[in-house]
């Protein structure tokens, strides 16, 4: 099996959903977002252009066009110093030929806000965030913020507010009448 790089099947760096996501005025934009896979590629042309200039010097006719790939993961991890991190998470894939293929499962992608102090408004906007990945099911995208059980409780608060007043006054009036005979109000 021949390893291959496809990045519209992985997370396309012209991603619609990544510009929308810099494009927030909360966001700082390309410059601050953290996706591995921008350096990544670089890295990967760049060592396939050092390897490619000893085989052009040796006129090897295997000499191709480059072709991205995921077998330079591991290395770059390493260097990057970003093994350990758990940003990347693949596993390796032997075939019948005893070659084995890198196979990346999920990645993590940062985006650094700013501007959002009060728990009210960062609640909202994380809101907004999950209803952008929502729109791009196809990346199978997660949102993990630290406080997002919080911003959850402030979003759906008002929701089961009102739910509890209603079931406490249908209860109260189903449950009151046999308790009082006498429907006489309080007089000062």
């Amino acid at each position: 099996m021949e390893a291959t790089f496809e990045p519209q099947k992985t997370f396309p760096l012209d991603s619609k959903l990544q510009d929308k996501m810099e494009q927030l005025p909360e966001t700082y934009g390309p410059n601050r977002t953290e996706l591995w896979l921008r350096n990544y590629l670089k890295y990967d042309h760049q060592k396939y252009l050092g390897e490619n200039a000893a085989n052009k010097s040796s006129k090897d006719p295997q000499n191709q066009a480059y072709v991205a790939s995921y077998q330079r993961v591991p290395q770059f991890l390493d260097e990057h110093m970003l093994s350990d991190k758990n940003m990347v998470m693949f596993h390796t894939h032997k075939d019948n030929s005893s070659r084995s293929e890198v196979v990346v499962d999920s990645f993590m992608f940062v985006l650094i806000c700013q501007g959002k102090r009060d728990w009210h408004q960062r609640a909202f906007f994380i809101e907004r965030i999950r209803q952008l990945v929502d729109q791009y099911s196809q990346f199978n995208v997660s949102v993990f913020d630290y406080d997002a059980t919080i911003y959850d409780l402030i979003i759906t608060v008002q929701v089961e507010m009102l739910k509890a007043v209603l079931i406490t006054i249908a209860c109260m009036t189903v449950l009151y009448p046999p308790w009082c005979t006498r429907m006489v109000g309080i007089r000062f």
